[in-house]
C-alpha cells in the first residue's frame, strides 16, 4: 500500500519539502506513538472493557499509518506529499515501536518483545525494504509489480476479514456497547488532536486523517498470531467505526477546505 501511494503521491520535490518540515512531523509522529495509544488505554480502563476487547482497541490505537489515510487525504483536498511523508515515518517506526508499546500497555499477557518484533521485521520492514530497492533499481519492473499490489493487497485483506467475520463472527455481539463507544471515543481523538498543530487547512486534513486512519492490517496480524478471536473481533469493529466517522470527516475537511 505504502509503495503504491508513493508512486502516485507526485513530485519528489514536493516530498523533500514535506520531509524539510521537521517540527511539524516531530509533533504529529509523538501524538501517533504516545497520544492515541494513551488515550486508547485510558479509555479502554474507563469504560472497563473485557481483556480481549481491551487488547484489540490497544493493538489498534499503537499501529499508525494506515494506508487508506492518504486516500481520505486526497478526498479532502489535503497535503498529499506530508501524507505520503507521514506513512513512510509511520512504517518504520512501527517496526521498533508497536512491539514496545504492545508490551507495554497489554500487561500480563504471555508474549514477548523477540516475537513481536521479529514478525514486524519479516511482514512490515523486509517487503518495504525490498519494494522500495526494486523501484529504485529497476523501475519498470516496479512499476509493473505495482500495478498488481493494490488488487492482490486488498483482495487477500477482504479475504482475511471475510474469513474472520464467516468463522467468528458470532463472537462480535461479545464486543458490546461499551466496546463500540471506546472504538468511537479512540477514533475521535485520533482524528481530532491533530488539528491542535499550527497548519494549514490543507496540511491539517493531511495530519487529522492520517493519523485518524490506524494500520489495521498490522494490528490484525498481531491480534491474530498472538492474541485471542475476540480480539481480533475487536479490531475489526475498530475498522467499522474507524471508516464509518472517518470519510464524513474527509467530506467535511474537503468543504473547509474549499
Amino acid at each position: 500500500s505504502l509503495l503504491v501511494t508513493i508512486s502516485q503521491s507526485g513530485e519528489t520535490a514536493d516530498t523533500l519539502a514535506a520531509l524539510r518540515r521537521r517540527g511539524l512531523l516531530l509533533g504529529v509522529t509523538l501524538l501517533n506513538f504516545v497520544a492515541v495509544p494513551l488515550l486508547g488505554l485510558a479509555t479502554a480502563h474507563a469504560i472497563a472493557l473485557p481483556d480481549p476487547v481491551r487488547i484489540g482497541l490497544v493493538l489498534a490505537a499503537v499501529c499508525p499509518g494506515g494506508g487508506t489515510g492518504t486516500l481520505l487525504t486526497r478526498t479532502a483536498a489535503g497535503d498529499l506529499e506530508l501524507s505520503v511523508v507521514l506513512l513512510g515515518i509511520f512504517t518504520v517506526l512501527a517496526v521498533p515501536l508497536v512491539p514496545a508499546l504492545t508490551v507495554a500497555l497489554v500487561p500480563g499477557e504471555s508474549v514477548s518483545l523477540g516475537p513481536l518484533l521479529r514478525t514486524l521485521v519479516v511482514f512490515q520492514l523486509l517487503p518495504l525494504g525490498v519494494g522500495l530497492g526494486l523501484r529504485r533499481t529497476r523501475p519498470p519492473l516496479a512499476a509493473r509489480a505495482i500495478r498488481l499490489a493494490r488488487p492482490l493487497s486488498n483482495g487477500i485483506f477482504g479475504a482475511l476479514v471475510l474469513g474472520l467475520l464467516v468463522t467468528k463472527g458470532h463472537l462480535v455481539p461479545e464486543v458490546g456497547i461499551g466496546g463500540l463507544a471506546a472504538d468511537a471515543i479512540v477514533v475521535v481523538g485520533s482524528l481530532a488532536l491533530p488539528l491542535a498543530l499550527s497548519a494549514t487547512p490543507a496540511d491539517r486534513a493531511a495530519l487529522s486523517l492520517t493519523s485518524g486512519v490506524r494500520n489495521l492490517s498490522l494490528a490484525l496480524l498481531l491480534s491474530s498470531a498472538f492474541f485471542s478471536s475476540l480480539t481480533t473481533l475487536s479490531v475489526l469493529t475498530y475498522g467499522l467505526v474507524m471508516y464509518l466517522v472517518g470519510v464524513p470527516i474527509a467530506l467535511v475537511l474537503r468543504r473547509g477546505s474549499g
